[in-house]
């Protein structure tokens, strides 16, 4: 990975839901495309986590 060669952190999320999960297509089909909800919601929620210790002022 290029940030592994600059020594710099980094991190990867992948996010995405769907209503139907049995008839959701591929991520590299040109049709993907996950429903706002319940991706959106989810994705805050990581984000809130992942940053609440410093929120809290934890660091």
């Amino acid at each position: 990975m290029i940030p592994d060669a600059f020594g710099c952190p980094y991190t990867y999320w992948g996010l995405g839901g769907f209503k139907d999960w049995k008839n959701a297509p591929g991520n590299h089909s040109p049709f993907f495309a996950p429903d706002i909800q319940p991706t959106l919601d989810r994705g805050i929620e990581a984000i809130v986590v992942a940053a609440s210790p410093w929120l809290v002022g934890g660091r």
